[in-house]
């Protein structure tokens, strides 16, 4: 294990998670890591706290420009990663002490462009050392060709688009291969898509080493107005999906299936349906022209064709049955897990 991996990690107003995540960090068992961390213009204390980490550990890198969004922080990070492989790690969420080491044996695997690994959602409260305890014998290990990642990847079966579950080989993100920058939601399935066209052999290994964590007062998962920055993220899911039917044409449904949802999530996020309807009308359309499409498809997941079966009926029915679920969640904290 004598390779050198960077660690990116994106961070925006982050100071009150700074002590558990380089905690997390320091706990590695894969040694020869350098952690570039990149404030994005925060406003609060986090460049100061995190240079107080950089003076302690020689491994520790400190940089800060100005607020860009996580896109733009990323790109920014590896041009100055050093490591053969590049990691993403949000502060906020939780890496297990053997997460870079997992991801290393795994991209190792038939000398692997990018490595895979497992992840659970966990909310503030819920305990998540239980997750600890897998173990490792049990392990699953999939290689796969470029269609076939993809094809899994559409279908969202092992192969996600959080950017923090992966390790990449450097020279991938070296190139014209970044994240796009105009984007602020859903930036990584776009650059998850990107980035198995440019690979030739993808691995996954099924041991979870991170927990993505719901904070209640994260920044990250504040409800706010963003109708455009939503339909932005739409408008790029139609660009792949046109792309997959033309490259890839067994992922096609899988790409309609993530759509469909997209679609159904982005109508009950809009505050003012007024003034917006133009917006709105188109994501009925696309549930309306494709609900028997996913109704019909076993592939697609259960709860998938459920919302087909809805949409078949009436696209507004589905989407504001999905928005009284929401409301009862934020109103007495069901623990009902967001679509996707």
């Amino acid at each position: 294990m004598n390779d050198l991996i960077s660690l990116i990690v994106p961070i925006y107003n982050g100071e009150k998670y700074l002590s558990h995540f380089f905690e997390c960090i320091f706990k590695q068992t894969y040694i020869n890591i350098e952690v570039i961390v990149v404030d994005d213009g925060s406003s609060d204390k986090t460049y100061e706290v995190c240079k107080t980490f950089e003076q302690d550990h020689n491994n520790v890198y400190v940089y800060k420009k100005q607020n860009g969004g996580p896109s733009s922080a990323r790109n920014y990070g590896v041009n100055y990663a050093k490591g053969k492989y590049v990691g993403f790690v949000d502060v906020d969420d939780i890496i297990f002490p053997t997460y870079v080491e997992y991801l290393y044996e795994t991209i190792q695997i038939d000398d692997s462009d990018i490595a895979f690994c497992n992840y659970v959602k966990c909310t503030e409260k819920l305990n998540y050392t239980r997750y600890l305890k897998n173990e490792r014998n049990k392990d699953t290990y999939i290689c796969y060709t470029q269609k076939g990642a993809i094809e899994d990847f559409c279908y969202r079966k092992n192969l996600t688009g959080y950017s923090s579950l992966k390790l990449i080989k450097t020279e991938l993100l070296k190139g014209k291969l970044k994240f796009l920058e105009n984007i602020v939601y859903g930036e990584d399935y776009v650059f998850s898509y990107n980035l198995l066209k440019h690979c030739k052999k993808i691995a996954y290994g099924s041991a979870i080493q991170y927990v993505y964590v719901q904070w209640k007062q994260s920044e990250t998962h504040k409800l706010r107005d963003n109708t455009l920055k939503y339909y932005e993220t739409w408008i790029e899911y139609i660009k792949i999906l046109k792309d997959i039917e033309n490259s890839f044409p067994s992922a096609y449904m899988g790409c309609i299936d993530k759509i469909y949802i997209s679609a159904i999530n982005n109508v009950f996020r809009i505050y003012d349906y007024k003034r917006d309807y133009k917006i709105v009308n188109e994501y009925y359309d696309f549930i309306d022209k494709h609900a028997k499409e996913v109704w019909k498809n076993p592939k697609c997941k259960i709860r998938s064709r459920i919302l087909g079966l809805l949409g078949i009926i009436s696209p507004r029915l589905v989407c504001d049955l999905c928005a009284f679920i929401m409301k009862m969640q934020n109103k007495f904290g069901w623990t009902f897990k967001r679509i996707n």
